[in-house]
């Protein structure tokens, strides 16, 4: 039979990104074995232990805020900045794209919406420059390249592997029909 001063569930079972999930009081008994209390939630260890001096609630308080803030809008990811600005040039543009949407719905009567998607739009127009600026269309035209070479190296590699048994002239073939596929795929006027 389990003692009942020792609280044997979490309280609330919550979990989240940071890694805040319920766990035991990392703290020692005075006879040296592991407390065998829940943690108050947001810190490491038991009210018995610790958690119920101030600062300790002040700190608890702070990761389960930031826990929440960050299940409500997200961790931070790792994007690199032309991702990133890419990312939030077409985020706006659907923003702006669904807001004319609901104006034309509504015979663009709606103020506020009119007002969001005037705001919107300044927005994706600031971004757009931006991107031009930081020149975006130069580097994703890089990236494409590197993608496409990477591609035909796999296609290369693949047509070399012996596991094939393909001669020379049947791997020549084969890396013609691949460029001549690639090439119906580009658009008009660019070579490969």
């Amino acid at each position: 039979m389990s003692d009942p001063s020792v609280d044997e569930t979490p309280g609330d079972p919550w979990v989240n990104s940071l890694g805040l999930e319920p766990r035991r009081c990392s703290a020692r008994t005075s006879s040296g074995q592991p407390c065998k209390r829940w943690a108050t939630r947001g810190a490491s260890v038991c009210s018995s232990h610790g958690a119920a001096a101030p600062q300790v609630k002040r700190a608890a308080e702070r990761r389960v805020a930031l826990a929440q803030w960050a299940e409500a809008y997200g961790v931070p990811a790792d994007v690199d900045p032309v991702t990133a600005l890419v990312g939030e040039v077409r985020h706006s543009a659907g923003t702006v794209a669904w807001l004319r949407t609901q104006l034309a719905e509504r015979g663009h009567t709606d103020d506020v919406l009119l007002s969001r998607y005037d705001g919107e739009r300044d927005r994706l127009g600031r971004l757009a420059a931006l991107a031009v600026r930081a020149g975006v269309d130069e580097r994703l035209v890089s990236i494409e390249e590197e993608r496409a070479a990477a591609m035909v190296d796999v296609f290369r590699a693949a047509l070399n592997d012996t596991t094939w048994g393909l001669s020379p002239e049947q791997r020549r073939a084969g890396l013609r029909v691949i460029a001549g596929h690639l090439r119906a795929e580009l658009p008009t006027g660019e070579t490969l």
